[in-house]
């Protein structure tokens, strides 16, 4: 399935999403090794130690080739394309591993580089990087099954929210304009009366 994720903002909005709905694991990894294992991605992807041994020419190639079937794939499809894929259920603690991950994201927003080598697909820039932690939360969070749609709930509201508050904004936003420039006009209308007016009032009373 092509990754509905692409970015590392898609990534906190879906997580976002998934926090704050009724939720369990739907297949054999629990929800805290889903956020930690993703979270460990991040966190490889911004140390630049891990894994830059400088790959063999005919390793390179091997590399760029399972990187273009990647991008073009749009997405993973099945637990053998990912390295060191977690194994069964364990007692990972939830508020941990949701921390991590939190902080994990974060992190890389922030960071600029030198950036690790993807232990299949070589050494990466942020861009490359970005789009394959982006596919890779997309197949986990599949892992994850939000109960009685509470996904589309959360999100419809979310966007409803955010469009009255984005209405509302710009109604009083521009009420404050009309009134400002209202303001404003009838301030210099009164000192320019004021400049006109004055000599000439009072020479009249001289007369």
């Amino acid at each position: 399935m092509k990754s509905k994720i692409e970015t590392m903002s898609d990534l906190e909005l879906e997580l976002d999403i998934i926090l704050n709905c009724n939720k369990r694991p739907k297949k054999q990894l629990s929800i805290s090794q889903v956020f930690d294992f993703l979270a460990e991605s991040i966190e490889n992807s911004i140390q630049s130690e891990v894994g830059n041994e400088e790959l063999g020419f005919l390793q390179k190639i091997y590399a760029k080739y399972q990187l273009n079937k990647i991008m073009s794939s749009g997405g993973y499809k099945k637990e053998s394309q990912i390295h060191n894929f977690p194994g069964p259920i364990n007692d990972l603690d939830p508020k941990v591993s949701e921390s991590r991950l939190k902080t994990a994201i974060t992190a890389f927003k922030l960071h600029s580089g030198p950036f690790g080598s993807h232990s299949v697909y070589g050494h990466l820039e942020k861009d490359k990087w970005e789009k394959i932690l982006s596919y890779l939360s997309f197949f986990l969070f599949s892992y994850i099954e939000l109960e009685n749609d509470e996904k589309i709930r959360f999100s419809k509201e979310k966007e409803a929210k955010k469009e009255k508050l984005f209405a509302e904004k710009g109604k009083n936003g521009h009420s404050d304009g009309t009134k400002q420039q209202s303001h404003h006009h009838n301030k210099n209308k009164h000192w320019k009366n004021k400049k006109k007016h004055p000599k000439g009032n009072r020479n009249h009373q001289g007369h």
